[in-house]
């Protein structure tokens, strides 16, 4: 009796589980990756010229950042900011305004203590050279041929494709990213989750990864990664020469060939 107690027990919260995961994905109806907008919202949209090299910059989101990259000169943004209540959606703004360099969204709060969500997404020419900082969900960006600077991300890191100076610095989840060139070098510091690294065909690199928790591995043939430390390594892709440097990672890195 008390092993069918058991297994009765087992099955119920089993189901209960996935009840909740059911009513967190369908809660998420109008949100973006699964995070739902608060009750009182506002929907933002507006359209922009920029110049070649326009400075984009994105600050204090509350919610996941989107990026989808084109060729032109236009940008498109699309915002839903919503509060639990009323005060809390009118004590905030989501500041969206063109620059003389290039274009700024960032977050504008007149209360204390509120509670609010906004969800970011953006069609930006893709010569821009971005930064985003201070984002609490997931950051997702297209081809970016500009720089590309990220900085204290609450959630997972997507960057489809980098061909400009590249720094990612303090990442509360995974980061994955493909380079095509690297330039002057590509950095990435203080990441609290795994990392998958793309390296385009041909590219050659000097990787060197520091303070490392976790395995370092490489997919690309011909290409050994040697540790030189207690939690050092080293890796020469190609003839090597442009400077790959990876600091404070707490996850598994795996190099590859995209």
């Amino acid at each position: 009796m008390k092993n069918r107690m058991i297994t009765i027990t087992n099955s119920v919260l089993i189901g209960v589980l996935i009840s909740v995961s059911y009513t967190l994905s369908v809660n998420a109806q109008g949100s973006a990756r699964g995070q739902r907008d608060l009750p009182f919202k506002e929907e933002i949209r507006r359209s922009f010229q920029l110049g070649a090299g326009a400075r984009v910059s994105v600050e204090s989101i509350s919610g996941p950042v989107d990026v989808e990259t084109t060729g032109g000169n236009t940008a498109e943004v699309y915002i839903v900011r919503s509060g639990q209540t009323q005060r809390d959606l009118d004590c905030y703004r989501t500041v969206v305004e063109q620059t003389a360099g290039g274009l700024s969204i960032r977050h504008d709060q007149e209360c204390r203590n509120i509670r609010s969500h906004q969800r970011v997404h953006l069609s930006l020419p893709r010569d821009v050279n971005l930064r985003i900082e201070s984002v609490s969900g997931d950051v997702h960006i297209g081809a970016i041929e500009g720089s590309t600077h990220l900085n204290s991300i609450s959630g997972g890191v997507w960057l489809a494709q980098t061909g400009g100076d590249t720094r990612i610095n303090s990442i509360s989840g995974e980061v994955n990213l493909n380079v095509t060139r690297l330039g002057s070098g590509l950095k990435l510091d203080s990441i609290s989750g795994k990392i998958v690294l793309g390296l385009a065909d041909g590219l050659s690199a000097d990787v060197r990864a520091e303070s490392i928790s976790g395995r370092i591995s490489s997919e690309i043939p011909g290409v050994t990664v040697e540790k030189v430390g207690d939690s050092d390594y080293r890796a020469q892709v190609g003839s090597g020469g442009a400077p790959v440097s990876i600091n404070s990672v707490s996850g598994s890195i795996t190099l590859r060939r995209f």
